[in-house]
């Protein structure tokens, strides 16, 4: 048996499974809440946390102790980078933090890294790799939350790189979304390794009384509220699925898989309205298919990442061995020991030092000198400029969008002035004002008064033209004409 534990800012999700031949063969699902310790999947309060997971194990009569911790944070960096490829695990490690220092600020002393190779690259001089790091300080306090709850840990999965256990899937390139209470996680698996991981927290505001009030002057009924959860998750995720298929053209989203859903009552609409803005995007709900013999009763949606965790055993991306966060019971077999691997590494360690320094020293010169690998990163500062202007304008657009839509276009001068414009025998049955300009019904008493109610509103300082629908007579012809007029504000524009 083993424990796989994700702890979110809201909640603690812990999976106890069986595995048998790499198949669940038992499960149970705990989901409680957390509402303090945590932030951004950071360890805070590591007491209080660690409280918590033994009053849930011992409510819940669970001796299982071995465990693999499912780190669901921001702060995990999740990058993909063509490089050349190379045979021996330390000069691709030094390559990566080489090229990650060159994108961003990135100190690889701060971050565990670990990559993966998308695909078969065995007779290609480049290939792409999946790099995922993770902050020392992150692991540190999982470690200490693992000593100070009596857990023992097996290993640490990344959220988004859980998916990897998902390689048999068919489709080559699949979305997975996870909609919480608080936050929306967003992975993408290309070609059997996660390669795009997106996390978006969820704030479901309410307006103001005057500014509902405003609203409803302004806007119809099929407008759409941005309290509403159902158009904040769907614009979310149709912002990810948009964003990652214009980074990498060639892979197109076939299949997107929907568990731990916050919004069970509203994904029939949901589905329809992710199918009409990406019909090309097939949407699953569904049990996975790895669940296969497992009650339903005992699958929990939230618990989705550490059943697959749970699915490796342990062998996870991130391994940390007992003896660094769990106090050597025998100390003295500890000293003996490290004495023996001192002295039998002092009489070649200068050698061998000498020796690997001078290699990576001519490896990291052939590679920084190599004509390719600048004209390489000369292409790299210059779409990080293109990229840092596009930013700036997509700011400045959202910006000057975000002041047109709080403007307002109603005036009370715009009133008073159409009012003083009536003839004796001509009234206003309603009337609307817009960013399109004013509409009004009326009735005039004869063609004379509609010729001079028009020609008062040419007069107007704010009209700058007219248009009127057709004139009609009303039943009683003592009621006179009916007619629509339309007037054009200046310096408006719809």
């Amino acid at each position: 048996m083993i424990l796989a534990v994700e702890i979110n800012d809201s909640s603690i999700n812990i999976a106890q499974a069986s595995v048998k031949k790499g198949s669940l063969s038992r499960l149970r699902c705990i989901c409680e809440g957390i509402f303090r310790g945590v932030d951004d999947g950071n360890i805070a309060d590591v007491d209080y946390v660690a409280e918590r997971i033994r009053e849930i194990l011992c409510r819940n009569r669970i001796n299982t102790r071995r465990t693999v911790f499912v780190i669901n944070s921001k702060s995990v960096i999740v990058r993909r980078l063509r490089l050349p490829l190379l045979k021996k695990r330390n000069e691709i490690m030094s390559m990566i933090g080489y090229e990650l220092s060159q994108l961003m600020p990135f100190n690889s002393s701060d971050y565990r890294m670990h990559y993966e190779v998308a695909e078969d690259c065995t007779y290609e001089k480049y290939a792409w790799y999946i790099i995922y790091c993770i902050p020392e300080k992150l692991l540190a306090s999982y470690g200490e939350l693992a000593l100070k709850s009596g857990l023992k840990p097996a290993g640490f999965e990344i959220y988004c790189s859980c998916v990897n256990k998902l390689r048999n899937l068919k489709e080559k390139v699949s979305a997975f979304a996870d909609i919480g209470e608080k936050r929306i996680s967003f992975t993408v698996m290309n070609r059997g390794v996660s390669d795009f991981s997106r996390t978006a927290e969820i704030y479901h505001g309410t307006a103001g009384d005057i500014v509902v009030e405003e609203a409803a002057i302004y806007m119809d009924s099929s407008y759409p509220s941005g309290d509403n959860p159902l158009n904040i998750c769907l614009d979310e995720i149709i912002r990810c699925i948009r964003y990652y298929q214009s980074i990498d053209k060639e892979s197109k989203i076939s299949r997107m898989y929907i568990f731990n859903s916050e919004i069970k009552g509203l994904l029939p609409s949901f589905i329809e309205s992710m199918s009409d803005e990406l019909p090309t995007v097939e949407i699953v709900t569904e049990l996975p298919i790895f669940l296969q013999g497992i009650d339903e009763v005992c699958y929990d949606g939230r618990c989705f990442m550490p059943v697959l965790a749970a699915l490796n055993e342990g062998r996870g991306s991130y391994r940390l061995h007992k003896s660094k966060y769990n106090e050597i019971s025998d100390f003295k077999i500890a000293a003996a020991m490290a004495v023996i691997l001192v002295s039998s590494l002092f009489f070649i360690m200068g050698a061998v030092f000498a020796f690997t320094l001078h290699r990576e020293y001519e490896h990291m010169e052939a590679y920084v000198s190599s004509e390719e690998n600048i004209l390489l990163n000369n292409e790299i500062e210059r779409l990080k400029a293109e990229n840092y202007e596009n930013e700036k304008s997509i700011a400045d657009m959202e910006s000057l969008k975000n002041k047109i839509e709080a403007e307002s276009y109603v005036d009370s001068e715009i009133f008073r002035c159409i009012f003083s414009a009536l003839p004796e025998n001509t009234f206003l049955k309603s009337m609307h004002v817009g960013i399109a300009g004013v509409s009004a019904d009326c009735t005039s008493g004869s063609i004379e008064e509609i010729a001079l109610f028009l020609s008062n509103l040419r007069g107007l300082s704010y009209v700058q033209d007219i248009y009127i629908d057709e004139v009609s007579r009303n039943g009683n012809p003592e009621e006179g004409y009916v007619y629509t007029v339309h007037c054009v504000l200046r310096s408006v524009r719809p």
